[in-house]
């Protein structure tokens, strides 16, 4: 964990400007049987729960911000997400002391290779580091 925020809400937050981010987040929404966070661009946060700590940690890896303020990205935020669906059952497999540096070892390599991932499934992928679908003026950008 890096940081601890103050939320009522659980939420997962992804990088509004990648394909690959996208597709996973509604496949997350689709099979969120627990209906219980809140999938959103990091870009479209509002503080809280968004930090100018966690704004550039967002830019790196998924964030999951659980109900009690804790924060875990990459692999963890991704674990935890799987928790809220159908396929909770392959989380104590992901989180075994063997298994884990695997999960993040992928993690790693999707998360530092998202947008040529996303060019060669024929998804959007932005050139640049920022969101095109946020506004020049948010808070935490640093242009």
């Amino acid at each position: 964990m890096s940081e601890t925020t103050s939320t009522t809400k659980e939420f997962l937050l992804w990088d509004g400007d990648c394909g690959l981010c996208e597709k996973c987040a509604a496949w997350i929404t689709k099979n969120n049987t627990q209906k219980s966070i809140i999938i959103m661009p990091f870009q479209l946060a509002d503080n809280p729960p968004m930090t100018p700590l966690l704004y550039e940690q967002c830019s790196r890896s998924i964030q999951f911000i659980s109900a009690n303020g804790d924060i875990e990205h990459g692999a963890d935020a991704l674990i935890r997400v799987l928790e809220c669906t159908k396929y909770r059952w392959i989380t104590p497999i992901m989180r075994h002391k063997f298994i884990k540096p695997i999960v993040e070892l992928m993690y790693y390599f999707v998360a530092q290779n998202r947008k040529k991932i996303s060019r060669i499934l024929g998804l959007k992928a932005s050139s640049g580091s920022s969101c095109t679908i946020v506004s020049r003026n948010h808070p935490y950008k640093n242009d």
